[in-house]
């Protein structure tokens, strides 16, 4: 993952526990609010959020496990995040 800061390109993929960086897995899938201003993304991990615009990043685990995740929908007026853990059930 990289993100821009408007002069320059910064790696945003660290090592496991750095706290602040996605880990340095797949990802498959990236969704924006444009409420919140959030940005989230999903990994053969789980999924991680920033509020920072891609600057900082937290894993999202309040009962989503340690799966793959392959699409990432946000409801357009309850602001509720939908994430695919199954490519097969993804379509709908």
């Amino acid at each position: 993952m990289w993100r821009f800061n408007g002069t320059a390109w910064q790696s945003r993929s660290g090592a496991a526990g750095s706290g602040t960086e996605l880990m340095d897995v797949e990802h498959n899938a990236i969704a924006f609010d444009r409420v919140t201003n959030r940005v989230y993304v999903g990994a053969d991990i789980g999924a991680w959020e920033s509020a920072d615009g891609g600057n900082t990043w937290t894993p999202l685990s309040n009962g989503l496990p340690d799966a793959t995740v392959y699409d990432l929908q946000i409801h357009p007026t309850a602001r509720l995040l939908r994430a695919c853990l199954h490519a097969a059930d993804c379509s709908s």
